[in-house]
């Protein structure tokens, strides 16, 4: 398998007619950050223990940058199922900020901090 053929499957992917990810260039920029994040974890540690669950780590922040709405609705639900606030839902901007901001975040914590210390 080539990278390219990867590719045509991942954004040809299609749920009933519609894209099941509309890919933009924040979401691209993500998966890259994330990518390069993971590649220079494992070439620093070698430990494919401790990048597996840095991979798991990030999916809280990618999920936030791809699915701001959902990530909003599951936030404010309760047990029950009733909404927590009475407050209009949250721009997904601001959603997605903040899933930057701990993508930059998780990302960073294994360039900064090593395992022999």
């Amino acid at each position: 398998m080539t990278l390219s053929f990867l590719l045509k499957v991942i954004f040809r992917f299609t749920s009933g007619g519609n894209h099941v990810i509309a890919w933009d260039r924040g979401r691209i920029a993500a998966c890259a950050v994330a990518i390069v994040s993971l590649v220079i974890h494992l070439v620093m540690s070698l430990d494919f223990q401790a990048v597996a669950s840095h991979a798991l780590f990030m999916l809280l922040p990618l999920s936030v940058i791809f699915w701001p709405e959902y990530s909003d609705r599951m936030f404010r639900l309760s047990e029950e199922g009733r909404v927590h606030s009475t407050s209009k839902p949250t721009p997904e901007i601001m959603l997605q900020l903040v899933g930057w901001i701990l993508l930059v975040v998780v990302c960073g914590i294994p360039l900064f901090i090593r395992a022999d210390s």
